[in-house]
């Protein structure tokens, strides 16, 4: 467009048509001693101005005539076209920038145009799509909240007075230890005596245990087996017990384990009585053998009361055994609840994270789409200000071909008017009088006809 305005200016500038007062005098003399008519003179001079135009690339829609002695000129179509009625359309400028795009950027820009433009249509359908997904994604996650499928970001700090709580471990293994600790006090209570029937010093059991070991071992093992057995009719005789009074046990059946549970605590009893007798008998002995045989016991414990002891440490230690035991079964039923709440927690987090995902997946395809379209925007843009410029180049041609063919028509009027002057003049002083004829018209130049004329030249030689 500058490079066109700068020609078009320079066109302007410059008269196409100047010529020295002399070249112009000359030749209306020549046409004059050639007895040349005015109207031929000025047809040959017309055709000469009308070729140097055409070689400038400007072809006025001019007819000349001569009517007379006077130029008249008139315009076979306007330079300036007329403006239009009323203001184009919308659709009528996108043509109009369209086909002046192609026409100065090549058909390329406008196929470019046409993908954009295309390819913005799919992406918007691809964006509305999209859109639709992100909603239906959000609504699975609203859905899934709603319905307690999934988890919510809150729950995990609102529900922890809803989770199980854990009793302490250390109830249950401090009744589980007391309960070992007294089966072992009864269990060498039980040996010392066994220990020494067969012989074996316990005040040296090391020494012993390196000279008889076997008698030893077996010792401890019955010592251990009659506790345990203790212990198991102790269990038993709890057991039944507790059974008897819970409700909806009948008569018959209360009293079974009424008997069964009396049973076991006098068997229990019993065992005890005689491993009591034998553990006391043994100690007395014991202490006559150190007192020197003098026959008293002053370090003993009476009999009634190491039968007793020996009767109830199993009944103890088996009510701590099943009181730990209960304790620790306890903890171990709401360890169990309590990972099952973590897990069923978790499950529902995890459907929580895994719709969140895929909604930010949603998004960001949406968002990819967006970021498409809004390129495909800038290239229609830029292609569009590129046909704006177009257009405006082209109006701005048109306006400056205008103003010079609106010049070169004031030229050629002037350079005619010269060269009709000049002829008159030339031949009255040659005392030629009426070269035109009065009332005459002739055409001179018309758009439609051939650019001709005489050679006035090879006339004149």
């Amino acid at each position: 467009m500058n490079k066109t305005r700068r020609e078009a200016t320079v066109t302007i500038s410059q008269p196409a048509l100047h010529r020295h007062w002399l070249p112009i005098w000359w030749q209306a003399h020549r046409a004059v001693s050639a007895r040349v008519p005015l109207a031929v003179f000025l047809r040959h001079q017309v055709a000469q101005h009308m070729l140097r135009l055409s070689r400038l690339g400007m072809r006025l829609p001019l007819e000349v005539s001569l009517e007379g002695d006077d130029l008249k000129f008139r315009e076979v179509s306007p330079v300036v076209p007329e403006a239009k009625p009323q203001a184009p359309s919308t659709e009528e400028v996108s043509r109009e920038w369209e086909s002046e795009l192609a026409r100065r950027h090549g058909p390329d820009a406008l196929a470019e145009l046409t993908g954009e433009r295309a390819k913005a249509g799919r992406l918007d359908e691809q964006m509305e799509e999209g859109r639709a997904e992100v909603d239906r994604r959000r609504k699975e996650l609203d859905t899934a909240l709603a319905s307690g499928q999934a988890a919510s970001l809150g729950e995990r700090a609102a529900s922890a007075n809803l989770r199980p709580a854990i009793p302490s471990l250390l109830p249950g293994v401090l009744a589980m230890s007391g309960a070992v600790l007294l089966v072992l006090a009864e269990a060498w209570q039980l040996a010392v005596p066994l220990l020494n029937a067969n012989g074996i010093d316990t005040g040296d059991l090391r020494v012993e245990f390196l000279r008889v070991p076997a008698q030893v071992l077996l010792a401890v093992a019955m010592a251990f087996g009659s506790t345990a057995g203790l212990v198991y009719l102790a269990h038993v005789a709890i057991g039944h017990g507790s059974r008897s009074f819970q409700e909806g046990t009948t008569g018959r059946r209360r009293a079974t384990h009424l008997g069964v549970s009396a049973a076991a605590c006098a068997l229990s009893l019993f065992v005890a009585w005689k491993l009591g007798d034998l553990r006391h008998e043994s100690s007395v002995a014991g202490v006559a053998l150190a007192s020197g045989g003098s026959g008293s016991a002053p370090g003993t414990l009476p009999f009634s009361v190491f039968v007793l002891m020996t009767g109830l440490l199993p009944f103890f230690s088996a009510v701590l055994f099943d009181a730990g035991r209960a304790m620790l079964v306890r903890r171990a039923g709401c360890v169990q609840e309590a990972r099952g709440f973590e897990r069923s927690l978790r499950a529902r987090e995890e459907v929580r994270e895994r719709l969140e995902e895929r909604v930010r997946l949603a998004q960001l395809a949406l968002f990819e789409l967006k970021v498409q379209r809004a390129g495909s925007d800038v290239a229609v843009r830029r292609l569009g200000w590129l046909g704006e410029e177009a257009t405006r180049a082209a109006a701005s041609e048109e306006w400056l071909e205008g103003e010079a063919l609106a010049r070169a028509r004031e030229e050629l009027r002037a350079a005619l008017e010269a060269d009709r002057l000049a002829f008159l003049k030339a031949a009255g002083r040659a005392g030629e009088v009426g070269t035109g004829g009065p009332g005459r018209t002739v055409v001179l130049f018309s758009p439609e006809g051939p650019v001709t004329g005489p050679d006035l030249s090879r006339r004149a030689a």
